[in-house]
């Protein structure tokens, strides 16, 4: 009889310790979506869509680049990355590539970022200005 108690007290026991697990999992701060993840999310989406890659992983980060414009012409072009949050758990995420020729050339491409979606709501490509 003590040997039936003690196995259903174990069972008892496992039981609640498994839901108690399963319900902490399951309702856990489901908030991983941050300023950082936002930035991921759109420079793939951007690497997609562009076929572009090298912009800053981090807000406000500038990194310069040379690109080979044809022949032995090589322009310094500055790539940067801003992040503006616009919401709870929405961030607007914008990539600005100047080119720093005769006269600076700006493009510049911004996404609205939220968990589970991804959209470009306004871009300037004038990468043409640079062949007038």
């Amino acid at each position: 009889m003590i040997k039936k108690r003690l196995i259903f007290g174990l069972v008892l026991i496992l039981s609640v310790a498994t839901f108690v697990t399963a319900y902490a999992y399951t309702n856990r701060d489901k908030s991983n979506f941050n300023e950082n993840t936002a930035i991921v999310f759109a420079l793939g989406a951007h690497n997609r869509e562009v076929e572009e890659v090298g912009f800053p992983e981090k807000d406000n980060e500038i990194k310069t680049v040379e690109i080979n414009v044809g022949g032995n012409q090589v322009i310094p072009v500055e790539l940067s990355t801003n992040i503006e949050k616009v919401g709870e758990e929405i961030y607007n995420v914008t990539f600005t590539k100047v080119w720093k020729a005769e006269k600076d050339v700006i493009s510049y491409w911004s996404y609205r970022v939220v968990p589970k979606e991804i959209d470009l709501i306004e871009n300037q490509n004038n990468v043409d200005a640079l062949l007038q």
